[in-house]
């Protein structure tokens, strides 16, 4: 990957959520030092390394040749807080999922996109509210992938058998009436296709944000259904599942489409963005809400698919980026901060072997 100056320039502007956060992790610290005493200095040093990530860069720098080869950079990694490091792990993982989305297309799955709500929560509930909607998917995942008979789990009149998903989780906040709304993305892959089932045809309930009436698939409004069933515990019956026929407009928003390579992009996005995060209270519930969970899961045939903490790929040959007639012995410098990495080494050619292989996803990701 090439560090051009104005990627360099971007890095740095977002580089201001970096020293906010880590005073509300201090803050979180000073919290719970007396009551938790351990867990409070796990969340000091949290602060430590966010507010210093990306401060040293070592490189290998050829003064000829007027290019520099990074070997180290000190980042905090695997702190979903992060802007910079949060959207390198999401462009490593893309570049992960591309692989098998050509793999599976190839052997004759469709990829979809799934969206599943759940009701707006407040903030004290948040982390209990994703477990519950995480044993949820389990049980409505089981619905669309198992067989159907004696001893199975899978739903008899489904419409359509989910052979794979990933489910991917996201919270917004509502800043005028101080809730969360966590919901899942979804890519579901299935062999099975019927263009009738997808049409959106059906009118549903009125989206004030639209201005106009939700237009649903008949497959819409069965995950509607049996998402409602799993998230509520109602029994799984042919009548509890008719007595949803007449109102089912009013059940939690879901939403299943055909999906295109671009896809990936909207479905792997960030779990929460850093303007959602207006204050020290929703940064807090969000620490809280999240720890030790994941926000990518694969089940089916993706079950077991590294979702998180994505390791490096191989190296590029030096050769690639060297002059023939201008081969020389590089000298090793550490330069603190990015700032002065622009403007002490604005015409050198600044690259990372080690990374080059998802430059595209990193350009693709704002």
């Amino acid at each position: 990957m090439e560090f051009t100056n104005d990627t360099l320039q971007k890095m740095e502007n977002k580089q201001v959520y970096n020293y906010i956060y880590m005073s509300w992790y201090y803050g979180i610290s000073e919290e719970l030092k007396e009551i938790q005493p351990f867990r409070a200095k796990k969340i000091l040093h949290k602060g430590d390394r966010i507010g210093e990530c990306l401060d040293y860069w070592t490189w290998d720098v050829y003064q000829k040749n007027k290019l520099m080869d990074l070997k180290k950079v000190n980042r905090c990694k695997n702190n979903r807080f992060c802007p910079n490091c949060r959207k390198w792990e999401l462009a490593k993982f893309i570049h992960i999922y591309g692989k098998f989305f050509n793999r599976l297309i190839l052997e004759g799955y469709n990829p979809y996109i799934l969206t599943l709500t759940v009701p707006n929560v407040k903030g004290k509930n948040l982390r209990n509210e994703i477990d519950k909607m995480n044993k949820s998917f389990s049980k409505f995942f089981r619905l669309f992938n198992e067989d159907i008979g004696q001893g199975k789990h899978g739903f008899k009149d489904r419409l359509i058998k989910f052979d794979g998903a990933l489910k991917v989780l996201e919270i917004t906040y509502n800043e005028k009436n101080k809730t969360f709304h966590p919901h899942f993305h979804c890519m579901i892959w299935s062999s099975d296709y019927n263009e009738l089932h997808f049409k959106k045809n059906i009118k549903g309930a009125w989206s004030h944000k639209r201005n106009s009436f939700n237009m649903n698939s008949e497959i819409d409004i069965q995950i509607m259904k049996l998402w409602y069933m799993c998230y509520n515990k109602i029994r799984l019956s042919v009548k509890e599942y008719n007595n949803l026929s007449d109102n089912w407009f009013d059940l939690y928003m879901c939403d299943i489409r055909e999906m295109d390579r671009k896809g990936i992009y909207e479905v792997l996005k960030y779990t929460f963005k850093d303007s959602d995060i207006v204050n020290y209270y929703v940064f807090k519930t969000l620490v809280f809400a999240l720890e030790n969970k994941r926000i990518r899961q694969g089940y089916g045939l993706l079950r077991g698919l590294k979702c998180e903490n994505v390791e490096e790929g191989n190296e590029l040959s030096l050769e690639d980026f060297l002059e023939i007639d201008k081969k020389e012995s590089p000298v090793e410098e550490l330069i603190p901060g990015i700032n002065k990495l622009i403007k002490e080494y604005n015409e050198f050619k600044k690259i990372s072997r080690r990374k080059n292989y998802y430059k595209k996803e990193l350009e693709k990701i704002k």
